[in-house]
């Protein structure tokens, strides 16, 4: 009996070692959804889902498969990503699904569905990783967790399973934080939130994330073309961009390796003549674009371009890598040439983009709830209206502040300093005491309406350029580079979102099945989109981490001592006061928190 007993042990524990052993070379050999990606291209890729220029029409207000579906948007130009519950999606099939009348994003109250098309919160993380479409819960399975803020680095994420996730990007010189996030009603670089508002989440590093790489070559930095003749020698191979998978002169061409994205400014009509040659096995074509979007691609060569330009103002080459039938990249070294010929004659107007939501455009507002939402990619972080009038703007510190934005305009102190940029025709009053603007002085109908302050966020614009406040100028060219737009338009921190962090179906290799089971269990059809619910109650108050005059309220952000949301499915406009007292606010906080009511099926 001790023999038979010894037999069948030693039997299973060979098979048990054989087991092992298969598991080990299963795993060894097994095929990763991801690759080794630099933080610099992560940054790129999440500063180009912020400023990605796009076009609504009424097709995109009205979704398929859902009946009652109306998008936030409005009709126009956009910039951003849309939020969408349990998106992920490249920007080249956001274009495409756009154009083929897809739903823009998730509407307050809306569910996970596939004829709408964006972002949600780890749908975004997971796209800039460029790895497969996790959510919060999973995410951790392609992830290391760490603890100490010091060991932060641009690229690394926050994560609280079943709520939200953002991902890193530096500290400012205060120390406090900014990080990109998705985000009703879009994707954006969040300037001014507390480190209060990620107690709790992991800090987590993707498992394929290295240290540094050049942003040489992309949309963030292209290439600058000062002066032509110009030619350029490089290896697409370690090309630092994998952003733009096609061209509009030729959609159906697999463009879809990686690229190298030059820029350059044409003052006069002339001819442009461009080559590129490639060895054997190699195949680089060349793309002439007005503007970031594949949509602005209007020229494609194999190559050689060699084209009349009359229009003009800024254009992007790109050398981008074809993929082949066979699905392989037929990347490697290239030589290119670039010569301009000027003629005679005067320019035509360069068409460009009209941004919905830009400052001093009219917003949407109690009067007004068609208008358009202020964008925070264009540095508009507060909607600020009457029963008349309405326009986004931005706080500000003195008139140096404002004038770029509103030409004429004044820095007004609008309730107890609170001071925002006013338009012209809201600063016809001298200023008392010499100083600045008081709104209560002014005479263009806004007296001061005695409201809370979205916390004297500092916009400042989007970064030197990278957005000029009517259109994605991707940088000027500035002294040997283009800003492309590091995207710091402020913004207030109204907490987090999951909507996808619940992966309402978990992974499913590219979606989130909305009829499935989330890794905690939880029907999607019962998941209260893994938010806290902000409709009940107006949170704790956890300290004094957010700017001056507002209050960190736990699970929920910024927002002025005393709010409280309004009802369970809109809180937008409280702490706005009355909207027959003159001036009131409608702050892009409040805009974000109405999103975060309780879901039910």
């Amino acid at each position: 009996m001790k023999s038979l007993l010894k037999s069948l042990l030693k039997s299973l524990l060979k098979s048990l070692m054989h087991s092992l052993f298969l598991m080990a070379v299963l795993v060894a050999f097994w095929p990763s959804t991801s690759q080794a990606i630099s933080r610099a291209e992560v940054i790129d890729r999440a500063r180009a889902y912020c400023l990605h220029p796009w076009t609504c029409d009424s097709d995109n207000l009205q979704a398929s498969c859902l009946s009652g579906y109306s998008s936030e948007f409005v009709i126009g130009d956009h910039m951003g990503l849309p939020y969408d519950w349990g998106g992920y999606v490249t920007l080249h099939d956001f274009d495409e699904r756009i154009a083929n009348g897809y739903g823009a994003g998730t509407p307050v109250g809306g569910d996970v569905a596939s004829c709408t098309t964006g972002v949600d919160c780890s749908g975004y993380v997971s796209v800039v990783w460029n790895t497969g479409h996790y959510g919060t819960w999973t995410i951790e399975a392609v992830t290391s967790v760490f603890t100490s803020d010091n060991d932060l680095l641009p690229g690394d994420a926050f994560n609280e399973p079943g709520y939200h996730i953002t991902l890193f990007y530096d500290r400012l010189p205060d120390g406090s934080l900014r990080y990109f996030e998705a985000m009703p009603p879009v994707t954006w670089l969040n300037p001014v939130s507390s480190w209060s508002g990620v107690s709790g989440f992991d800090r987590i590093r993707f498992d394929d994330i290295t240290d540094g790489g050049s942003d040489l070559g992309t949309l963030s930095n292209p290439i600058v073309i000062s002066s032509f003749p110009y030619s350029d020698d490089r290896n697409t191979l370690n090309a630092p961009s994998d952003l733009l998978d096609a061209c509009g002169a030729m959609p159906g061409t697999n463009e879809s390796g990686r690229e190298f994205i030059y820029v350059f400014d044409i003052q006069q009509p002339g001819q442009l003549f461009v080559t590129v040659t490639d060895g054997t096995g190699v195949d680089i074509d060349v793309h002439l674009y007005r503007d970031v979007a594949e949509r602005d691609c209007f020229a494609r060569h194999d190559s050689m371009l060699d084209l009349p330009i009359d229009v003009c103002g800024r254009y992007y080459l790109v050398a981008d890598t074809f993929v082949n039938s066979s699905g392989v990249e037929q990347a490697g070294l290239y030589h290119l040439e670039v010569e301009f010929t000027p003629g005679a004659g005067s320019c035509q107007t360069q068409t460009t983009y009209d941004f919905m939501g830009a400052l001093g455009e009219p917003c949407g507002n109690p009067y007004d709830s068609d208008g358009p939402f202020c964008n925070p990619n264009l540095g508009a972080l507060t909607c600020l209206y009457s029963s008349t009038d309405s326009f986004c703007s931005k706080p500000c510190e003195s008139e140096s502040d404002c004038l770029a934005d509103f030409p004429g305009g004044c820095c007004a102190d609008i309730d107890d300093n609170d001071f925002y940029c006013l338009p012209s025709s809201f600063c016809e009053a001298p200023e008392p005491d010499g100083g600045d603007v008081d709104a209560g002085d002014l005479d263009g109908g806004f007296p001061d309406a005695g409201t809370e302050d979205a916390g004297g966020v500092d916009a400042g614009g989007v970064d030197a350029g990278g957005v000029d406040a009517g259109g994605v100028d991707a940088g000027g060219v500035d002294a040997g580079g283009v800003d492309a737009g590091g995207v710091d338009a402020g913004g207030v921190d109204a907490g987090g979102v999951d909507a996808g962090g619940v992966d309402a179906g978990g992974v499913d290799a590219g979606g989130v099945d909305a009829g499935g089971v989330d890794a905690g269990g939880e029907d999607a059809g019962e998941v209260d989109a893994g938010l806290e619910d902000a409709g009940s109650s107006s949170g704790d108050q956890t300290g004094s981490n957010c700017p001056d005059g507002l209050v960190d309220y736990e699970g929920i952000g910024c927002a002025p001592p005393g709010w409280e949301p309004e009802s369970e499915e809109s809180c937008g406009c409280a702490g706005a006061g009355s909207p027959t007292g003159g001036l009131a606010f409608f702050f892009l906080a409040m805009i974000f928190l109405r999103r975060r009511g309780t879901r039910q099926a």
